[in-house]
């Protein structure tokens, strides 16, 4: 009787160990073979070109910059040296696709950055900002950069205050454009068409000049 109760004793604890020695292994190749997480697909632009379609346009907006004012208590002519300060002009530029762009991957384009519009060329093309902007719906803005603060000479006459004001005209275009994305993985090319909206340039800037009597 021990005899036997011992040998079933002894039967149980191998089963259990046997278990125990299938759990611990399924549960090591479920570690071993669990899926490696897939790398993001990597995407170039390899062209893009701006043109005036039908419905596009070109608008003028007039900026009002910072001006000034100068005073003159004394009895006698004056004259003071005013900065026309121009670090406060922006580039924008805002895309639109035509449709939702199909991508394998789904690649976030805001991180391809493109060319954008600075001026005209022979009435309908395009030459390019120097800087480039993010392939993407969200309006972006840089500083202008392209203009270097002036200074003016003002005559201030005896017990006069003067009042400065500066404006600077801005072209502000939507157009249409064409680019070539291609996936650097399978040298696949897709086109993406759409809109381009932003700030095109400056140009004209003026100074008025007000006076009157303290």
């Amino acid at each position: 009787m021990q005899t036997t109760a011992f040998k079933s004793m002894h039967n149980c604890a191998v089963a259990f160990c046997v278990v125990f020695l299938a759990l611990l292994t399924s549960c090591s190749n479920s570690s071993t073979t669990a899926p490696e997480p897939e790398s993001p697909v990597q995407y170039r632009v390899n062209d893009i070109s701006y043109f005036l379609g039908p419905n596009d346009r070109v608008d003028t907006a007039v900026l009002q910059l910072t001006g000034a004012s100068l005073q003159n208590s004394t009895s006698m002519l004056k004259t003071q040296q005013v900065d026309i300060v121009l670090d406060q002009l922006t580039k924008t530029s805002q895309f639109t696709f035509d449709s939702t762009p199909f991508l394998p991957g789904k690649p976030d384009l805001a991180k391809l950055e493109v060319r954008v519009p600075q001026g005209f060329i022979k009435g309908k093309l395009f030459d390019y900002f120097p800087q480039t902007f993010p392939l993407t719906p969200s309006l972006q803005v840089k500083p202008y950069g392209s203009y270097e603060n002036q200074s003016i000479s003002v005559k201030i006459p005896p017990k006069s205050l003067i009042l400065i004001s500066h404006q600077i005209e801005g072209y502000e275009v939507i157009c249409s454009f064409k680019a070539i994305i291609e996936n650097l993985d399978t040298r696949q090319q897709y086109t993406l068409a759409g809109k381009w909206k932003g700030l095109l340039r400056y140009n004209n800037l003026s100074t008025s000049l007000r006076e009157s009597t303290m």
